[in-house]
């Protein structure tokens, strides 16, 4: 699932996770803990929505991980 912050459009793939951040692949965002923010704006993650998964990502926009 790739999820998109609607305020800056960071992406987080959690088809990727982020093992250095000890953030598995396959954990999806609502598996993420409370303080889980956007690495780019540091809003929450109720800020964030799923994506299709047929969606592409747009031009421009950043496809990472999610920082805790």
């Amino acid at each position: 699932m790739k999820y998109h912050c609607e305020i800056c459009s960071y992406i987080y793939d959690s088809n990727k996770g982020d093992p250095g951040k000890d953030i598995t692949v396959g954990t999806n965002l609502d598996d993420l803990p409370s303080s889980g923010i956007c690495p780019l704006c540091g809003v929450g993650k109720e800020n964030f929505y799923q994506l299709n998964e047929n969606a592409s990502v747009p031009s421009g926009d950043l496809e990472e991980d999610l920082a805790p």
